[in-house]
């Protein structure tokens, strides 16, 4: 059995075409992708239809808002290519991005999930007011901003999507643009608290309504480790130090290795068959890679199992 056997089931995924890298390929293949978003966009009501997917049977196809799994998400990616000179979406994005805020506060999005609206970054209003304030920010915006990211500073989920992880990223991002002392001193609170909860080797959440120990960037303490290092030249040297001691300690020890390549668990303390095992952002080499690779001197190989997650 290869490498890869061991670590994925390579008939979900696609396989690498095996070609070499070409440039101007890459950029043609994303503005196509590009011209099929921007065709797709059904006005600021109906925004865009959602993936079949992610629909129950007889669910109606109504727009999601956040960042993680509505326009938001599409709006923000959007904005980065055009920045980088790689898209012309031909969308009033920082329009758009306004009014995500105001239909969210009008339909708060997952409360069969949480009751309450959740302030959180992926999940909920953080999100959709950071993204506003990067194209336009106001007084008013900001204010609320300051306060959902201290009303999240202690959400028993200890992960990116729904906690405080997610509000901390949040922070760093307006404390960057504006250099306001007050956006720092929000992650310093919200850091405090999330180290305060990293009692054992990982982390406990409370997430769906049970206790779990996750591994990943999405729920667990990927996400987690990555928030408190992005924003290391907050913290005091020796407590950065340490988060990367002991984050290298966890990597290390639950990797699992066939070869050149790895993956990790995506909980802990329950085994996945081969076949249900994920190659993506949330749970995933793929994830850890990007959460990580660059926040710490790890001696281990960052390996991805799959270039394309199969649907």
């Amino acid at each position: 059995m290869t490498a890869a056997n061991l670590l994925y089931a390579p008939g979900r995924h696609a396989p690498l075409a095996g070609e070499p890298w070409r440039d101007d390929r890459a950029r043609a293949e994303l503005a196509a992708l590009v011209d099929g978003i921007v065709g797709a966009y059904r006005g600021e009501e109906l925004l865009w239809p959602n993936h079949s997917g992610d629909l129950d049977e007889d669910e109606p196809d109504v727009p999601l808002r956040t960042l993680y799994l509505g326009a938001g998400g599409i709006v923000w990616a959007l904005a980065q290519l055009a920045r980088d000179g790689l898209a012309d979406p031909m969308i009033d994005l920082a329009g758009l991005a306004a009014t995500l805020v105001e239909g969210w506060r009008t339909a708060p999005e997952f409360t069969d999930l949480y009751p309450a609206p959740q302030p959180s970054l992926l999940m909920g209003e953080s999100g959709l007011l950071a993204l506003a304030d990067s194209f336009a920010p106001t007084a008013a915006g900001r204010d609320r901003l300051v306060a959902c990211i201290a009303a999240n500073e202690r959400n028993p989920t200890w992960e990116m999507l729904w906690g405080s992880p997610g509000t901390m990223l949040a922070a760093l991002a307006v404390a960057e643009r504006t250099g306001e002392e007050r956006w720092a001193d929000l992650w310093r609170a919200s850091a405090a608290a999330l180290l305060e909860a990293w009692r054992d080797e990982l982390w406990e959440q409370e997430l769906y309504g049970k206790c779990c120990v996750l591994i990943g960037p999405g729920h667990g303490f990927a996400g987690n480790v990555h928030a408190l290092l992005r924003g290391r030249h907050l913290l005091e040297p020796a407590v950065a130090a340490d988060i990367e001691r002991r984050a290298v300690a966890v990597l290390a020890r639950l990797a699992e290795r066939d070869g050149h390549c790895v993956r990790w668990p995506e909980e802990l303390g329950r085994e996945i068959a081969v076949e249900k095992r994920r190659v993506q952002w949330c749970h995933g080499s793929p994830g850890m890679v990007i959460a990580l690779g660059g926040c710490s001197p790890l001696s281990l190989h960052w390996t991805s199992c799959s270039s394309v997650v199969a649907s």
